[in-house]
């Protein structure tokens, strides 16, 4: 269960083995190209003969697809109608829908990047994250459509390709139609499972809006099943929804195939520890601290938090170094305390609110034929520490890959560990329907939606 390996070393060279583009948690998605992704982008174009891909099929018969991203992975748009709370005269109090994620121009430090943190930021009011400000409305972009998935940036969209080479591949190899038979569902990625199950709310209900995305699409396309992917998040916020929110008829009705990739169905160790120190998912002008400052409102992290067995060891040692004090390692257990330290306000409360949600559903079986695709022979990290003289609750990202040492990786795809992947697999013990393991040796969690193995084999689960 612990994946292929495990090391527990405190050596400055394994530092060296791991990326920061996997540890930040704003790489559950790709927010700039790397080398990588630029090379792997140049192979998927050569080998395109006369507008299609080498040994395409473009007559054959597929099913109709729905992707959802991940963390961060839907572009979000803002409506402001009366919005009394602005935290600036310049903010304006009633707008247009606009993109709000991410649009550089709303990041703009001490300017717009105020009127951004206002609008994005969420509490904890009568049992369900709600928006502070009540004028504003947060919402996904282009939903039934791929502008909100191929790319998060409102500017510069190349720079932030996130779906975009999936999406070609689909439209290239199998005659998918954009907003027929590739649709998208971008949601509110800052919620958890109460706000998605929820229309009583100002935000939120995106089960709903998944579950009316099904049937049109269904019927839009002759009345033929529908497939789910989901990337990273999307894999058990899909897994939740067809283990939670639809009951089995509806599911053998409408339902193809359930394609979890690189699904972190128990999370990743990284998401709580950069529920404390915030990341601003790698834009410059975006200031850490009011990255940190939204981030810590947000139930996402703690749905991406782990919990379940045998993930029961320490996700990360505290060190200050010439501070009075205790060193201290973390476990699960002591969330509160870590919490508490952190100064995090109703942290503890955000994170029962979402545990108390899903701990039972946890590896509920989604009961429709499911094809679990993830890479593995990636060193990834379950247990890091921070050395340095910074207290616990002004620690920002920088500072902790600054002074981070890794105490421990394993196995995995260089973000999430093997044993929370592969929790796809035991559906098999739950289930009628079969479930089918795609394993992708030395590929990561993004490099998942960029690798043309990976699309190839897509393509073969999808053909009817």
């Amino acid at each position: 269960m612990m994946g292929r390996f495990s090391i527990p070393i405190k050596e400055e060279n394994l530092r060296k083995l791991v990326k920061r583009d996997n540890v930040e948690i704003g790489q559950l998605f790709s927010m700039y190209q790397d080398e990588k992704f630029i090379a792997q982008k140049s192979a998927v174009k050569s080998s395109r003969i006369s507008g299609k891909m080498k040994g395409a099929d473009v007559n054959g018969n597929f099913s109709p697809l729905i992707i959802v991203g991940g963390l961060g992975g839907s572009a979000l748009m803002s409506q402001r109608n009366n919005a009394v709370k602005e935290p600036h005269w310049w903010c304006e109090k009633s707008t247009d829908p606009f993109q709000i994620w991410i649009s550089l121009e709303e990041l703009v430090p001490y300017f717009t990047e105020d009127c951004f943190v206002h609008d994005m930021s969420i509490e904890l009011k009568d049992g369900l994250l709600r928006q502070k400000d009540q004028g504003v409305k947060i919402f996904g972009k282009d939903i039934g459509g791929m502008g909100g998935l191929e790319s998060v940036l409102a500017q510069f969209e190349s720079k932030a390709y996130y779906m975009k080479s999936l999406s070609d591949y689909l439209v290239q190899n199998g005659n998918y139609q954009i907003g027929k038979s590739l649709r998208g569902l971008t949601m509110d990625w800052r919620l958890g499972v109460r706000e998605w199950a929820s229309r009583n709310n100002s935000i939120g209900g995106d089960f709903f809006n998944l579950k009316e995305l099904v049937e049109d699409t269904y019927k839009i396309n002759g009345n033929k099943k529908v497939s789910l992917l989901g990337h990273s998040m999307g894999g058990p916020f899909l897994q939740y929804f067809l283990a939670t929110f639809v009951d089995q008829p509806w599911k053998e009705k409408f339902i193809d195939n359930f394609i979890p990739m690189a699904g972190a169905f128990d999370g990743s160790p990284l998401a709580l520890i950069l529920y404390v120190t915030g990341t601003n998912w790698g834009i410059p002008t975006f200031e850490l601290s009011n990255a940190r400052k939204i981030v810590r409102q947000y139930a996402s992290p703690l749905f991406m938090s782990p919990n379940y067995f045998p993930y029961n060891y320490p996700f990360f040692t505290y060190n200050r170094n010439n501070v009075s004090g205790p060193s201290y390692r973390i476990n699960l257990p002591d969330i509160e305390r870590y919490f508490s330290d952190a100064q995090i306000a109703n942290g503890i409360n955000i994170y029962n609110h979402e545990f108390s949600a899903y701990s039972n559903n946890k590896i509920a079986a989604p009961n429709v034929t499911t094809h679990c695709f993830y890479g593995y022979g990636v060193h990834t990290i379950t247990h890091m520490e921070y050395s340095g003289s910074k207290e616990l609750h002004d620690l920002d990202f920088d500072d902790l890959w600054k002074g981070m040492k890794v105490l421990n990786i394993e196995d995995g795809d260089g973000t999430v560990p093997a044993y929370s992947l592969q929790i796809c697999d035991e559906f098999a013990k739950y289930q009628k329907h079969a479930v089918y393991q795609h394993r992708f040796f030395n590929t990561s969690h993004i490099g998942i939606v960029l690798d043309e193995k990976v699309f190839e084999s897509l393509l073969q689960v999808l053909k009817k």
